[in-house]
């Protein structure tokens, strides 16, 4: 499994969150480099954050929206795969690994999670409990880092809401997978 820790990088949008992002990063080994996008210039806030020897955090300076503020953190990320999260999600190392081992040898843009525990069931007749659909919700997203990248990933004239929804339609338009992954969380 060493090579999820070079093929994955963890980003997640901020704003105002230090109340939960503690809590939140607490659950995610170490061993996983993390870019926090800060849509502020909380120079507290990245100081503390960046005391974690894995996190990087990015001050936008003012509060940019979410695609944006994606689209400045995901710009610094080289590695295969960008697995990115609001910080309220309950991310930990078992859903990264899940979600990683799903994404080997995949043609896909993007792979998401079903949101809650009441829909945990889904109609799965492709392979490895994944079902292809048209969009998906933005909370948890493991994304393809080079097919994405030709999208230049989040239209910035989205500030919040709607943005995964255009950003899947123009990786559907480029023949690239979208799909939701079932039994995540």
């Amino acid at each position: 499994m060493s090579d999820i820790f070079e093929e994955v990088e963890l980003l997640t949008i901020t704003y105002k969150s230090s109340h939960i992002i503690d809590q939140c990063l607490s659950k995610i080994s170490e061993k996983f480099s993390i870019t926090v996008v800060e849509n502020s210039n909380d120079n507290d806030f990245k100081k503390k954050i960046e005391d974690r020897k894995n996190v990087k955090c990015i001050l936008s300076g003012e509060n940019l929206g979410f695609g944006k503020a994606f689209n400045l953190g995901a710009k610094s990320i080289n590695n295969k795969y960008i697995l990115h999260f609001n910080p309220d999600a309950l991310i930990n190392d078992d859903v990264i690994y899940k979600l990683y081992e799903l994404a080997k040898g995949k043609n896909f843009g993007i792979i998401s999670a079903i949101e809650s525990e009441e829909n945990t069931s889904i109609n799965t007749t492709e392979t490895n409990e994944l079902k292809e659909v048209e969009s998906v919700k933005g909370f948890v997203m493991f994304i393809n880092n080079h097919e994405c990248k030709e999208t230049n990933y989040f239209d910035e004239n989205f500030f919040l809401y709607l943005e995964e929804i255009d950003l899947c339609k123009r990786l559907k338009e480029k023949n690239k997978k979208i799909y939701l992954a079932n039994n995540i969380f």
